[in-house]
């Protein structure tokens, strides 16, 4: 996230094998801003204890990713603000359709698509690549 109240786009240095495999780019996001990314002065859009651990599953059908999140993320997230939620799971798709093969993003927590992420998104549907919010 930047200060401007969006996302900035941030190269980082990963092994290139890596550069397609969701797990790994959902734990770089997961490790905040390093002091070897390309942007400066990002700060962290997950929340600070969520760890690998807590991707309970990824998948791939097609041009869609299905990621399923410990609903601890809904508990280490309850006193984010509405945009920052919005950034937190634009982030995630994001980086997950920025290589053009993946469309699509459906996120699970614990296992179910129903509800809301946090407070507002609602987590039933498909999440599409928001080039709007980066700035």
């Amino acid at each position: 996230a930047n200060a401007l109240g969006g996302l900035s786009s941030s190269l980082r240095p990963i092994p290139y094998y890596q550069a397609y495999n969701p797990r790994y780019l959902l734990g770089q996001l997961m490790l905040g801003p390093l002091n070897t990314d390309s942007a400066a002065g990002l700060a962290p859009v997950l929340p600070e204890r969520l760890k690998d651990a807590d991707l309970l599953g990824l998948t791939r059908q097609q041009d869609m990713i299905l990621v399923n999140i410990s609903g601890k993320l809904r508990d280490l997230s309850n006193d984010m603000s509405a945009q920052e939620e919005l950034l937190m799971v634009y982030a995630m798709v994001n980086t997950l359709t920025q290589r053009g093969a993946v469309k699509r993003v459906l996120l699970y927590l614990d296992g179910q698509q129903e509800g809301t992420v946090v407070h507002t998104l609602d987590l039933s549907g498909a999440f599409l690549r928001n080039e709007g919010i980066i700035q």
